[in-house]
């Protein structure tokens, strides 16, 4: 749906190849310093990032399965 809402608007694709981070050298800047920040500022440590993400992907998790279960 997304790649034919593109190509109508005329929006073309451009694929990055594999194992080739360079040729998006600005987006892999950009992520690594949003990823350094976020957890400088809003995660004590390294480890505390990973527990809480690792919660809040459960969490998702558990609310999808409920409403398989409530729909179906």
């Amino acid at each position: 749906m997304i790649k034919d809402a593109l190509r109508k608007n005329g929006v073309q694709l451009r694929l990055i190849e594999r194992r080739k981070p360079n040729q998006n050298a600005y987006i892999e800047s950009f992520n690594g310093c949003l990823r350094g920040e976020c957890l400088r500022h809003w995660f004590p440590s390294l480890l505390y990032a990973r527990a809480e993400i690792e919660r809040c992907r459960r969490e998702i998790t558990t609310r999808s399965e409920r409403r398989r279960l409530c729909a179906g």
